[in-house]
C-alpha cells in the first residue's frame, strides 16, 4: 500500500493565538513521530505570509497506520474533554516524480498516464 500524506491547515483567531499554540503543536508531533509506528514525517509550521495560520505536514507508511494513529488521536482528545479534528485536512496519495524529457513523470510506471502528459 503507497504512503499517505496529510497537510491541515489550522486558522487561528490572531497572530498571537498562533504563536500561543505552535509549541504545544510540536511537541505532539515530536511525540507522534518517536512513538507511533509508519510515521515517517510529523511536523508544525507557522506561515511566513499568514501568521495566525499553523500547518502540519504528515506523512505515514500506509493508510492502515494512518488510520490507527488517528484513533488513537481522537481517543486522547475525548478523554480529555477536547475537540475532534478541526481544520483544513488534505490526503494525498504519496509518489516521487522525476524529471524525464523536461516534463515531471511519477517514478513508478504504474501512476503514468498514457494520455495526459502533464
Amino acid at each position: 500500500m503507497p504512503e499517505i500524506r496529510i497537510i491541515v491547515t489550522i486558522r487561528t483567531p490572531s497572530d498571537e493565538a498562533a504563536a500561543a499554540r505552535l509549541p504545544g503543536l510540536v511537541d505532539h508531533c515530536r511525540q507522534v513521530h518517536a512513538n507511533e509506528e509508519g510515521c515517517l514525517q510529523f511536523e508544525a509550521f507557522r506561515s511566513a505570509m499568514e501568521p495566525a495560520t499553523l500547518v502540519l505536514l504528515e506523512r505515514w507508511a500506509s493508510h492502515e497506520l494512518y488510520d490507527r494513529h488517528w484513533r488513537l488521536d481522537m481517543a486522547q482528545r475525548r478523554a480529555e474533554g477536547g475537540r475532534s479534528g478541526g481544520g483544513n485536512v488534505e490526503f494525498y496519495h504519496y509518489q516521487r516524480y522525476e524529471l524525464v524529457d523536461e516534463v515531471w513523470t511519477p517514478s513508478d510506471p504504474e501512476f503514468r498516464s498514457e494520455g495526459v502528459r502533464w
